[in-house]
This record gives structure tokens, C-alpha cells and sequence, in this order.
């Protein structure tokens, strides 16, 4: 699966909605309490343990642009996270740094994003996530 095909596929689904504790200015505690339906593959996304996420790592200096905040897509922001933290861990289904990628635009797409910043946000993670990815 490709970004175009994303773009160019159905909307998936969020069932539930993201609960977390506030542990500090970016680190949130995330309750398993949500999942994403993803629209080409049918597969479930499902967190299943308690996890720390920072919603949407995008720097600060666009924080004040709307849309462009750790908050602003947080469905999608967990989802990631959640992929990362289970791949890092070594427990869950496996899941590709591309994969992950691509169920970030999904969910994205899911929550209205607009495709240019689906786009933009996709191109930055690929471009600056790896180092996050870890083996």
C-alpha cells in the first residue's frame, strides 16, 4: 500500500475515544480506551495495555498553527504511538516504519485532516520518525 492509495482510499473508523492522564506537559499516560478501524485492510488497531504517549510529536514552533498541535488529530497521534511503543517492546503484531506511516495518514484522514496536511505530516514523520522507530 502506497500514500496515494490512502489518500485516494475510504475513511476508516475510531471507536471509543482516547483517554489519558496528564503526567506533564507533553507526557500523558494513555488507558486503553480506543481503537481504529483502518479502511483498506480491515485490520483493528486496538491498544491493549497502558502506554506514554506525547499525542503528535510536532515541534513547537507550530503549535499555533491550526491543525498543528500534539492535540489537534490525538486519535490518530495515540494510534502511532501505540505502533511505535508495541514495535519498540517487541510485542504485539509486527509493524513496519512505513506501516505505521501509513495508519497515521488513515487516521488522519479519518479525522478530516485535510489531504495537503496529511501529506506534509506523513512526508515529516518519514522524514525525522526513524530515529524513534529504533531497530
Amino acid at each position: 500500500m502506497t500514500l496515494d492509495d490512502v489518500l485516494t482510499g475510504p475513511i476508516g473508523v475510531f471507536v471509543g475515544r482516547p483517554q489519558v492522564e496528564w503526567h506533564g506537559e507533553t507526557h500523558y499516560r494513555y488507558a486503553p480506551t480506543h481503537r481504529f478501524l483502518r479502511p483498506i485492510t480491515n485490520e483493528v488497531i486496538a491498544p491493549w495495555q497502558n502506554f506514554d504517549t506525547d499525542g503528535g510529536s510536532l515541534p513547537r514552533i507550530t503549535w499555533g498553527i491550526p491543525g498543528l498541535n500534539p492535540w489537534s488529530y490525538f486519535p490518530a497521534y495515540v494510534i502511532h504511538d501505540w505502533l511505535f511503543t508495541t514495535h519498540l517492546k517487541a510485542v504485539g503484531v509486527p509493524c513496519t516504519f512505513a506501516d505505521a506511516n501509513l495508519i497515521l495518514a488513515e487516521g488522519l484522514l479519518t479525522l478530516s485532516c485535510p489531504k495537503e496536511r496529511v501529506v506534509m505530516i506523513y512526508e515529516a514523520v518519514q522524514r525525522f520518525g526513524r530515529s524513534h522507530w529504533g531497530p
